[in-house]
Protein backbone atom coordinates (compact mmCIF):
# COMPACT_ATOMS: atom_id res chain seq x y z
CA UNK A 1 0.00 0.00 0.00
CA UNK A 2 1.24 3.65 -0.96
CA UNK A 3 0.15 6.84 -1.62
CA UNK A 4 1.20 10.28 -3.88
CA UNK A 5 -0.79 13.26 -4.43
CA UNK A 6 -0.33 13.33 -8.13
CA UNK A 7 -1.14 12.68 -11.42
CA UNK A 8 -3.85 9.63 -12.03
CA UNK A 9 -1.05 8.55 -14.96
CA UNK A 10 1.56 8.78 -12.22
CA UNK A 11 -0.66 6.92 -9.33
CA UNK A 12 -1.41 4.02 -11.47
CA UNK A 13 1.83 3.42 -12.40
CA UNK A 14 2.42 2.29 -8.78
CA UNK A 15 1.39 -0.64 -9.52
CA UNK A 16 3.98 -1.72 -11.30
CA UNK A 17 4.01 -4.58 -14.39
CA UNK A 18 3.79 -8.35 -14.44
CA UNK A 19 7.98 -8.37 -14.77
CA UNK A 20 8.06 -5.84 -12.39
CA UNK A 21 4.96 -5.59 -9.73
CA UNK A 22 4.68 -2.89 -7.48
CA UNK A 23 2.07 -1.93 -4.78
CA UNK A 24 -1.30 -3.75 -4.55
CA UNK A 25 -3.00 -0.77 -3.23
CA UNK A 26 -1.78 2.85 -5.10
CA UNK A 27 -4.09 5.06 -2.94
CA UNK A 28 -7.05 6.10 -5.41
CA UNK A 29 -7.15 10.13 -4.18
CA UNK A 30 -8.79 10.92 -7.80
CA UNK A 31 -12.33 11.68 -5.29
CA UNK A 32 -10.69 13.12 -2.56
CA UNK A 33 -9.08 15.34 -4.72
CA UNK A 34 -11.79 16.50 -7.25
CA UNK A 35 -15.12 16.19 -5.52
CA UNK A 36 -16.72 19.47 -4.20
CA UNK A 37 -20.30 19.89 -2.54
CA UNK A 38 -21.46 21.01 -6.08
CA UNK A 39 -20.01 17.87 -7.86
CA UNK A 40 -22.74 16.09 -10.24
CA UNK A 41 -23.41 13.12 -10.94
CA UNK A 42 -21.78 12.69 -13.83
CA UNK A 43 -18.73 14.18 -12.36
CA UNK A 44 -18.48 11.66 -10.09
CA UNK A 45 -18.89 8.93 -12.85
CA UNK A 46 -16.32 10.15 -14.73
CA UNK A 47 -13.61 10.20 -11.90
CA UNK A 48 -14.80 6.52 -11.00
CA UNK A 49 -14.21 5.21 -14.72
CA UNK A 50 -11.30 6.99 -15.13
CA UNK A 51 -9.82 5.01 -12.50
CA UNK A 52 -11.09 1.99 -13.56
CA UNK A 53 -10.03 2.72 -16.91
CA UNK A 54 -6.14 3.67 -16.24
CA UNK A 55 -5.95 0.81 -14.19
CA UNK A 56 -3.05 -2.33 -15.71
CA UNK A 57 -5.58 -5.44 -16.54
CA UNK A 58 -6.30 -7.23 -13.41
CA UNK A 59 -5.28 -4.95 -11.19
CA UNK A 60 -7.75 -4.19 -8.00
CA UNK A 61 -9.56 -1.08 -7.77
CA UNK A 62 -9.55 1.38 -4.62
CA UNK A 63 -11.68 4.01 -3.56
CA UNK A 64 -10.61 6.93 -0.85
CA UNK A 65 -13.02 9.70 0.08
CA UNK A 66 -11.50 10.81 3.54
CA UNK A 67 -8.07 10.80 5.22
CA UNK A 68 -6.01 12.59 7.89
CA UNK A 69 -5.03 15.18 5.40
CA UNK A 70 -8.03 16.53 3.87
CA UNK A 71 -11.42 17.94 5.57
CA UNK A 72 -14.03 15.29 6.70
CA UNK A 73 -16.86 13.93 4.08
CA UNK A 74 -19.88 15.41 6.11
CA UNK A 75 -18.03 19.01 6.18
CA UNK A 76 -16.13 19.07 2.45
CA UNK A 77 -18.91 16.83 0.68
CA UNK A 78 -21.93 17.94 3.18
CA UNK A 79 -23.82 15.84 5.44
CA UNK A 80 -26.90 15.66 3.27
CA UNK A 81 -23.88 13.12 0.93
CA UNK A 82 -22.49 11.16 3.33
CA UNK A 83 -25.13 7.98 3.32
CA UNK A 84 -24.82 8.55 -0.75
CA UNK A 85 -20.58 8.52 -0.56
CA UNK A 86 -20.72 5.63 1.85
CA UNK A 87 -22.94 4.03 -0.19
CA UNK A 88 -20.93 4.78 -3.17
CA UNK A 89 -17.51 3.78 -1.27
CA UNK A 90 -18.85 0.38 -0.22
CA UNK A 91 -20.70 -0.77 -3.20
CA UNK A 92 -18.01 0.48 -6.23
CA UNK A 93 -15.64 -3.08 -7.25
CA UNK A 94 -12.61 -2.93 -5.34
CA UNK A 95 -11.28 -1.87 -2.00
CA UNK A 96 -13.29 0.81 0.07
CA UNK A 97 -10.97 2.77 1.94
CA UNK A 98 -12.97 4.17 5.26
CA UNK A 99 -11.30 7.27 7.29
CA UNK A 100 -12.27 7.14 11.40
CA UNK A 101 -15.57 8.58 11.65
CA UNK A 102 -16.87 8.64 8.62
CA UNK A 103 -19.24 5.84 9.65
CA UNK A 104 -20.85 8.26 11.53
CA UNK A 105 -21.02 11.04 9.86
CA UNK A 106 -18.15 13.40 11.89
CA UNK A 107 -17.58 17.02 11.09
CA UNK A 108 -14.31 18.83 11.40
CA UNK A 109 -13.54 20.50 15.01
CA UNK A 110 -12.39 24.27 15.22
CA UNK A 111 -8.96 23.99 16.78
CA UNK A 112 -7.41 27.22 18.66
CA UNK A 113 -3.93 27.70 18.28
CA UNK A 114 -2.91 27.23 22.16
CA UNK A 115 -4.48 23.63 21.26
CA UNK A 116 -3.06 23.14 17.76
CA UNK A 117 -0.38 20.61 17.17
CA UNK A 118 -0.07 19.43 13.57
CA UNK A 119 3.95 20.33 12.49
CA UNK A 120 2.32 22.09 8.84
CA UNK A 121 0.40 24.42 11.19
CA UNK A 122 3.16 24.91 14.23
CA UNK A 123 5.60 25.99 11.65
CA UNK A 124 3.17 29.19 10.81
CA UNK A 125 1.80 31.70 13.11
CA UNK A 126 -1.61 32.38 14.84
CA UNK A 127 -2.90 34.69 12.23
CA UNK A 128 -2.64 31.68 9.46
CA UNK A 129 -2.16 28.13 10.78
CA UNK A 130 -5.85 27.70 10.59
CA UNK A 131 -5.01 27.31 6.43
CA UNK A 132 -2.17 24.41 7.23
CA UNK A 133 -3.76 22.48 10.22
CA UNK A 134 -4.78 19.08 9.90
CA UNK A 135 -5.92 19.10 13.45
CA UNK A 136 -9.62 19.53 12.89
CA UNK A 137 -10.12 16.45 10.87
CA UNK A 138 -7.59 14.39 13.16
CA UNK A 139 -10.21 14.65 16.92
CA UNK A 140 -10.76 11.48 19.09
CA UNK A 141 -13.20 9.21 17.85
CA UNK A 142 -16.85 9.93 18.86
CA UNK A 143 -18.43 7.06 21.28
CA UNK A 144 -20.37 8.09 23.61
CA UNK A 145 -21.85 11.05 25.29
CA UNK A 146 -19.21 10.37 28.14
CA UNK A 147 -15.90 11.99 29.35
CA UNK A 148 -14.31 12.29 26.37
CA UNK A 149 -16.27 11.20 24.30
CA UNK A 150 -15.48 7.71 25.34
CA UNK A 151 -12.43 7.66 23.87
CA UNK A 152 -10.01 8.57 26.76
CA UNK A 153 -10.26 9.10 30.59
CA UNK A 154 -7.45 10.82 30.69
CA UNK A 155 -7.85 14.46 31.93
CA UNK A 156 -6.48 15.82 28.64
CA UNK A 157 -6.98 14.62 25.32
CA UNK A 158 -4.72 14.96 22.32
CA UNK A 159 -6.89 17.12 20.65
CA UNK A 160 -10.34 18.58 22.12
CA UNK A 161 -13.22 16.27 21.53
CA UNK A 162 -15.35 17.85 19.12
CA UNK A 163 -18.26 20.62 20.44
CA UNK A 164 -21.35 18.18 19.12
CA UNK A 165 -20.16 14.17 20.32
CA UNK A 166 -23.00 14.20 23.13
CA UNK A 167 -25.02 13.82 19.82
CA UNK A 168 -23.16 12.80 17.23
CA UNK A 169 -21.49 9.19 19.04
CA UNK A 170 -21.62 5.39 17.98
CA UNK A 171 -23.96 4.89 21.09
CA UNK A 172 -27.15 7.31 20.06
CA UNK A 173 -26.19 5.97 16.26
CA UNK A 174 -27.26 2.35 17.59
CA UNK A 175 -29.92 3.38 19.66
CA UNK A 176 -31.79 5.61 16.67
CA UNK A 177 -33.78 3.21 14.43
CA UNK A 178 -31.72 4.97 11.47
CA UNK A 179 -28.76 6.15 11.50
CA UNK A 180 -25.51 6.66 9.47
CA UNK A 181 -23.97 3.82 11.74
CA UNK A 182 -26.32 1.49 10.80
CA UNK A 183 -26.47 2.03 7.29
CA UNK A 184 -23.11 1.60 7.36
CA UNK A 185 -22.77 -1.97 9.09
CA UNK A 186 -25.85 -2.78 6.80
CA UNK A 187 -23.10 -1.70 3.98
CA UNK A 188 -20.29 -3.32 5.15
CA UNK A 189 -22.23 -6.73 5.65
CA UNK A 190 -23.28 -6.63 1.92
CA UNK A 191 -19.82 -6.27 0.42
CA UNK A 192 -19.00 -9.82 1.82
CA UNK A 193 -21.55 -11.25 -0.46
CA UNK A 194 -21.16 -12.62 -4.40
CA UNK A 195 -23.14 -9.95 -5.79
CA UNK A 196 -20.14 -7.06 -4.58
CA UNK A 197 -17.46 -9.24 -4.21
CA UNK A 198 -17.52 -10.75 -7.64
CA UNK A 199 -20.26 -8.92 -9.65
CA UNK A 200 -19.21 -7.19 -12.86
CA UNK A 201 -19.71 -3.65 -13.08
CA UNK A 202 -22.26 -1.54 -15.84
CA UNK A 203 -22.31 2.30 -14.76
CA UNK A 204 -25.01 4.75 -16.98
CA UNK A 205 -25.44 8.57 -15.71
CA UNK A 206 -28.93 10.09 -16.20
CA UNK A 207 -29.38 13.83 -17.08
CA UNK A 208 -26.57 14.17 -14.97
CA UNK A 209 -27.44 13.90 -11.59
CA UNK A 210 -28.49 10.24 -11.56
CA UNK A 211 -25.87 8.04 -11.26
CA UNK A 212 -26.99 3.73 -11.52
CA UNK A 213 -24.45 0.89 -11.77
CA UNK A 214 -25.19 -3.16 -11.51
CA UNK A 215 -23.36 -5.30 -10.28
CA UNK A 216 -24.31 -8.75 -11.26
CA UNK A 217 -23.38 -12.34 -10.89
CA UNK A 218 -25.11 -15.05 -13.54
CA UNK A 219 -26.77 -17.48 -11.31
CA UNK A 220 -27.15 -14.99 -8.67
CA UNK A 221 -29.07 -11.71 -9.63
CA UNK A 222 -28.02 -8.49 -9.62
CA UNK A 223 -27.63 -5.37 -6.88
CA UNK A 224 -28.43 -1.96 -8.59
CA UNK A 225 -26.96 1.07 -7.08
CA UNK A 226 -28.99 4.41 -7.50
CA UNK A 227 -27.19 7.58 -6.35
CA UNK A 228 -29.24 10.98 -7.08
CA UNK A 229 -26.27 13.74 -6.78
CA UNK A 230 -28.62 16.47 -7.93
CA UNK A 231 -30.93 18.76 -5.28
CA UNK A 232 -34.44 17.59 -6.32
CA UNK A 233 -36.07 14.20 -6.22
CA UNK A 234 -35.94 11.74 -9.31
CA UNK A 235 -39.38 10.27 -10.44
CA UNK A 236 -38.44 6.49 -11.19
CA UNK A 237 -34.86 5.42 -12.36
CA UNK A 238 -34.93 3.80 -16.27
CA UNK A 239 -33.52 0.71 -15.48
CA UNK A 240 -34.94 -0.74 -18.31
CA UNK A 241 -33.42 1.84 -20.43
CA UNK A 242 -30.39 1.90 -19.49
CA UNK A 243 -29.14 -1.95 -18.32
CA UNK A 244 -29.75 -4.69 -21.12
CA UNK A 245 -32.41 -7.18 -20.14
CA UNK A 246 -32.98 -5.47 -16.92
CA UNK A 247 -36.13 -6.86 -14.88
CA UNK A 248 -39.02 -5.41 -14.43
CA UNK A 249 -40.97 -5.31 -11.39
CA UNK A 250 -40.19 -4.69 -7.39
CA UNK A 251 -36.84 -4.80 -6.08
CA UNK A 252 -35.51 -5.70 -2.30
CA UNK A 253 -33.87 -2.71 -0.80
CA UNK A 254 -30.48 -3.17 0.87
CA UNK A 255 -29.77 -0.02 2.58
CA UNK A 256 -30.36 3.54 2.25
CA UNK A 257 -29.62 7.19 2.63
CA UNK A 258 -31.54 8.26 6.14
CA UNK A 259 -33.80 10.99 3.24
CA UNK A 260 -34.93 8.02 1.74
CA UNK A 261 -38.61 6.74 3.57
CA UNK A 262 -37.76 3.06 3.03
CA UNK A 263 -35.49 0.64 4.82
CA UNK A 264 -33.43 -2.75 4.28
CA UNK A 265 -36.03 -5.68 3.96
CA UNK A 266 -39.22 -3.35 1.55
CA UNK A 267 -39.50 -3.57 -1.57
CA UNK A 268 -39.90 -0.62 -4.48
CA UNK A 269 -40.56 -0.82 -8.10
CA UNK A 270 -37.23 1.28 -9.15
CA UNK A 271 -39.03 2.73 -12.22
CA UNK A 272 -42.13 4.26 -9.89
CA UNK A 273 -39.75 4.95 -7.18
CA UNK A 274 -38.73 8.61 -6.31
CA UNK A 275 -35.72 8.89 -5.07
CA UNK A 276 -34.70 12.31 -2.79
CA UNK A 277 -32.15 14.39 -3.33
CA UNK A 278 -28.67 13.85 -2.34
CA UNK A 279 -29.25 10.73 -1.84
CA UNK A 280 -28.86 6.75 -2.38
CA UNK A 281 -30.01 3.38 -2.46
CA UNK A 282 -28.73 -0.14 -3.22
CA UNK A 283 -31.66 -2.65 -4.60
CA UNK A 284 -30.93 -6.32 -5.19
CA UNK A 285 -33.42 -8.75 -7.09
CA UNK A 286 -31.87 -12.75 -6.57
CA UNK A 287 -32.48 -15.81 -8.04
CA UNK A 288 -29.74 -18.17 -5.92
CA UNK A 289 -27.24 -17.95 -2.95
CA UNK A 290 -25.81 -14.35 -2.20
CA UNK A 291 -23.03 -16.12 -0.18
CA UNK A 292 -21.02 -14.78 1.93
CA UNK A 293 -17.73 -14.62 0.11
CA UNK A 294 -14.70 -11.91 1.49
Amino acid sequence: LDGAYTSLANTTRFYGTRAAPGAQIPFNFQLISYLTKQSTGQDFAELVESWLNAMPRGSIANWVLGNHDNSRIASRLGVARADLYNIALQTLPGIAVTYYGEEIAMVDQWISWADTIDPAACNTDEATYTLYSRDPVRTPFQWNNGTDAGFSNATKTWLPVADGYKELNVEQQLLAPRSHLKTFIQLTHYRKRRLLAEGDFELHVVDRELVLYRRKVAGVGEAVIALNFGDQPVQGSPLRKVFSGARRGRMEVVASSLQVPVTAGATVDPEQFALPANSGIVLQHIVGPNLIVA
